[in-house]
């Protein structure tokens, strides 16, 4: 019951929010498997004699802790957070913040009341006196009495040892012998695992574990599952234009398939692909897969040759509304008119939810002669559809329809009929004629719908309003209810958004925007991208470290993997070794196999490696 109440302070701070949400999928695909057994290591102790230990491993620094007096001082909290960043203050020696400490004994909450307690037992000599004066206090006493111990004032013991002798406190032997000697006990104080526990999620926040931020920790446990380097690293290769790239990325997507191939694919290969797909040697594996498809189609931008790509979707269910429409943005043809008739038939749908994406479809078609349909929808009973159906007409050019549009966005009411149609905007971003309503509905905007207007407008160019989302995002608890918003943004990153991705990454509170973040971070070249690459190359398999030495190198030329053989981490085999001389020869040809030559004997892993690099290179 102890371990049990343990962890369920780690789950009440989100801290075992990644391992929680790796479990699940570990069960389902095996790909988290190596994160959870890495996060597993910190997070889970066996027994008191692991919680000893553990709490050995922890240290703290005032430079650290400022980031704890940031909070403090200038972010938005909650209880959880507010008492762990005290007891940081506290592991940190930051005297100065001993009134802070003080008034934290007076908080509504009990766990900040708490917190106070142990962050004054951490702060050293300067917190015993207002610990004595605890010692009699019904809540906190006993708390207080190991807190005082661990001051390592003598004023405390003396005064604990007193009220032993006077009082026949029975305790206080106990607890100075566990203050003196924690690794002789096998079952600890039940006020210490309190201590531990905060210890523990400060120093997560806060300071360090095993001699490293918790920030390192989070990375490498990320970089233990397969899939999520796959995802960062195909994506990170797509930038580059090597041909290499479209071998290995054509080679995973036949012989595994997965959403990180086809991402790749579709942004490399794209004719390749058609090809693939035309004569059956490819196909999505499911409506996930072809989700992804479709998605990446149209941010790319679509060609009449993805014709019979869509006409294929057409029979997936889930998926024939988004291809309807796609089939009409391609232009003028035969089947764009019978996407755009099927379209109006599901006009008359049950759903809502089909009638609203039957209107956005017949808007696609950028022909005024649907205008009349949508029109007539006009009166549906979902404000949903109705919403869409007035874009619609406005993107088709109706006079009246964008004059109700700006009504609708002069008026700061906020009504449901508004908070359709915004979102019925943010489905139309590449409308030139509905570009002036977005800036006029956020002159009237406030919270999310704002935040929605200020993401459109920077997907549409617009870097004034992407720095102020960045700021926003950037405030303490800034991602809080925001994680849709980041998303996005990471997903169309510019350089500007970079450093926020940065300070961002890896996140244990909202485990959801490490992937995107991690990709935009890949991509972009950021340190942090690096190093996460850097880990795929060492890693393998074969193919996704091939492919993460070509994204090193766009950034950073060959160099980068002749100074990784330099300081290759320690560990790694012959075959890795092999594996990062065979990404120099093939990326950097017979001149970068020549200058491995000087530095290396003919028997040396990577040497050979690049030989045979080398040599397919000239394949290309």
């Amino acid at each position: 019951m102890r371990r049990a109440r343990s962890l369920l302070l780690g789950l009440l701070l989100g801290g075992l929010a990644l391992l929680t949400a790796a479990r699940p999928a570990a069960a389902q695909t095996g790909h988290t498997a190596g994160t959870v057994e890495y996060l597993a290591r910190y997070l889970v102790v066996a027994d008191d004699v692991a919680l000893v230990a553990r709490d050995a491993k922890l240290s703290f620094h005032p430079r650290l802790a400022m980031e704890a007096q940031a909070l403090l001082e200038d972010g938005e909290p909650d209880v959880l957070q507010s008492a762990v960043a005290l007891v940081a203050l506290g592991a940190s020696g930051m005297t100065a913040e001993l009134d802070r400490l003080r008034s934290g004994l007076a908080s509504p909450e009990p766990l900040v009341r708490r917190a106070s307690v142990v962050a004054l037992g951490e702060l050293g000599p300067v917190g015993a006196p207002i610990l004595i004066g605890l010692l009699d206090d019904e809540e906190l006493g006993h708390l207080a009495r190991l807190a005082l111990l661990r001051t390592g004032a003598q004023e405390g013991r003396v005064t604990l040892l007193e009220r032993f002798k006077s009082r026949g406190e029975a305790a206080v032997p106990a607890l100075i012998e566990f203050v003196d000697h924690p690794n002789n006990f096998t079952e600890i104080p039940r006020d210490a695992q309190v201590i531990y526990d905060l210890r523990f999620l400060a120093a997560r926040s806060f300071g360090l574990v095993d001699g490293q931020r918790w920030a390192v920790h989070l990375t490498q446990a990320l970089a233990a599952d397969p899939a999520f380097l796959d995802l960062v690293v195909f994506l990170a290769a797509a930038d580059t234009r090597e041909p290499a790239v479209r071998d290995l990325v054509l080679e995973r997507l036949v012989e595994e398939g997965g959403v990180p191939a086809l991402r790749a694919a579709v942004r490399t290969m794209m004719p390749e692909l058609r090809a693939l797909l035309a004569n059956g040697l490819y196909a999505p594996a499911d409506d996930v897969e072809w989700r992804v498809l479709l998605e990446e189609l149209e941010r790319r931008g679509l060609e009449v040759e993805d014709l019979p790509l869509l006409q294929a979707a057409l029979a997936r269910p889930e998926h024939e509304l988004t291809a309807l429409r796609l089939i009409v943005e391609l232009g003028e043809s035969d089947e764009a008119t019978a996407a755009a008739e099927t379209l109006r038939d599901h006009l008359s749908s049950d759903q809502a939810s089909v009638r609203a994406a039957a209107c956005r479809g017949l808007a696609a078609t950028n022909n005024a002669e649907w205008t009349s349909e949508l029109e007539r929808m006009s009166d549906d009973p979902s404000t949903t559809v109705r919403a869409m159906a007035l874009v619609g007409r406005a993107r088709l050019g109706s006079g009246p329809a964008l004059s109700d549009l700006r009504a609708l966005a002069q008026d700061p009411t906020q009504t449901p009929m508004r908070t359709d149609v915004v979102a019925a905007l943010f489905t139309q971003t590449d409308s030139p004629l509905l570009i002036p309503i977005f800036r006029m509905a956020r002159e009237t905007a406030i919270g999310n719908e704002r935040l929605s207007i200020q993401l459109a407008l920077r997907l549409n160019g617009d870097l004034v309003s992407g720095r102020e989302l960045v700021d926003v995002l950037g405030q303490p608890s800034g991602v809080d209810g925001r994680t849709w918003l980041l998303t996005s943004l990471a997903a169309n990153h510019n350089r500007q958004e970079l450093p926020l991705f940065e300070q961002l990454f890896p996140s244990e509170r909202h485990p959801a925007i490490n992937a995107p973040l991690a990709t935009a971070l890949a991509r972009g070249g950021t340190p942090e991208g690096m190093q996460l690459l850097r880990m795929a190359l060492w890693r393998g398999p074969f193919d996704r470290s091939q492919l993460a030495a070509a994204a090193l190198v766009k950034h950073a030329g060959v160099g980068v993997l002749v100074a990784e053989l330099e300081s290759a981490p320690s560990g790694v085999t012959s075959d890795a070794f092999r594996r990062v001389g065979y990404s120099i020869g093939m990326l950097g040809g017979l001149d970068a196999l020549d200058q491995l030559q000087r530095r290396r004997g003919p028997a040396d892993a990577a040497l050979q490696g690049a030989y045979l690099g080398a040599l397919a290179s000239r394949t290309f």
